[in-house]
C-alpha cells in the first residue's frame, strides 16, 4: 500500500495522458508487436492451430482469437496499413475505443486487498475515478464472425501443422 500513490499516479496518465499524436512511435510499437506475432508463428505453430480451430466453436474463445491469434496479426498488417494511408482515421478511431472504454459509468475495478489497507487505498482510488469521463453506459455486442469451414495458411516454416476441427 505504500506505493499505492506511485500506482495510481501512474494509471492516471496511463489512462488519461495518452498522446495520440505521435505517428512515428505508434507506428513503431505496431511494427514491433507485428513482427513479434510473426516471428512466434513457426515456434507455436500447434498453438496457433489450436486457437484458431477454437474461434469457431466458442465466443470466448474466438474474442481470445481477435486479440491475440492469427486474426489480430491481420489486425495489425491491416493497421499498418492505415497508419500509412490514413492516420486522421486512426486517431478518430482510436479516440472512440478511448471513449467507449474510459467510461467510470461502465468500469469494474477489482482490488484485492485486506479491509484495513482497502479503508486506504479506497480514497486514493475514488481520486482516480472521479477524474475518469463518465457517460451512459453504452452496451455492446461482438459481431462474431466464424472462421472459414476450409482454410490454409501459410508461413516460410520447415514444419507444417495440419489439423482438423469438429463440433
Amino acid at each position: 500500500i505504500e506505493k499505492a500513490d506511485a500506482f495510481l499516479a501512474i494509471l492516471h496518465d496511463m489512462l488519461l495522458s495518452v498522446r495520440l499524436d505521435n505517428r512515428e512511435r505508434l507506428l513503431q510499437m505496431i511494427l514491433e508487436t507485428k513482427a513479434q506475432k510473426e516471428a512466434g508463428l513457426a515456434p507455436r505453430g500447434h498453438l496457433v492451430v489450436h486457437s484458431r480451430l477454437r474461434s469457431g466453436f466458442d465466443e470466448a474463445d474466438w474474442a481470445a482469437e481477435q486479440f491475440d491469434g492469427v486474426d489480430s496479426l491481420f489486425f495489425l498488417r491491416d493497421l499498418v496499413a492505415r497508419v500509412e494511408a490514413d492516420w486522421p482515421g486512426v486517431i478518430e478511431d482510436l479516440k472512440e475505443v478511448g471513449r467507449i472504454l474510459l467510461n467510470r459509468s461502465s468500469m469494474v475495478f477489482n482490488v484485492t486487498l485486506d479491509a484495513e489497507n482497502w479503508r486506504a487505498f479506497r480514497l486514493q482510488l475514488a481520486d482516480l475515478m472521479a477524474a475518469l469521463p463518465a457517460a451512459p453506459a453504452e452496451p455492446r455486442s461482438w459481431l462474431v464472425d466464424k472462421p472459414p469451414a476450409k482454410e490454409g495458411l501459410s508461413i516460410p516454416a520447415t514444419v507444417n501443422y495440419v489439423a482438423k476441427g469438429a463440433n
